[in-house]
């Protein structure tokens, strides 16, 4: 393992968007897995899983929806976008045709959390 590979609670805090207090309490609950270094953690990029609001575990790494740390890329598929929006999944395809950006990805639509992010500041300088 290369020291590359390895983050650190801020770095965690950061990819998830949320305070390293939170980190280190969903270490202790057992929602993510890291390593104790003196008084700090740190954690592997491969074990951290996509993490949905409060914490829940969404996917594993290895699925097609993952976080890409590496690249700083966050992609989420039609369940994760639901999650991370707060509406049903049924209603993603009036998103979409909206004008939500999406893309391709193994046969599945997948959304870049940046671009999502993005239409939903157009969409709410629109309404002011």
């Amino acid at each position: 393992m290369k020291i590359s590979d390895v983050v650190s609670t801020a770095e965690v805090a950061k990819m998830y968007g949320v305070d390293e207090q939170t980190i280190r309490n969903w270490t202790q609950e057992g929602k993510l897995k890291g390593r104790r270094v003196g008084r700090n953690f740190v954690y592997d990029k491969e074990d951290l899983p996509l993490l949905g609001p409060k914490g829940k575990v969404i996917k594993e790494r290895m699925a097609a929806t993952a976080e890409i740390t590496e690249k700083g890329i966050s992609l989420l598929g039609i369940e994760d976008l639901a999650l991370y929006l707060r509406v049903d999944k049924e209603k993603i395809p009036k998103l979409i045709a909206s004008g939500l950006p999406y893309v391709e990805f193994k046969d599945e639509k997948v959304f870049v959390k940046s671009q999502v992010d993005d239409w939903l500041f157009s969409l709410v300088n629109q309404l002011f």
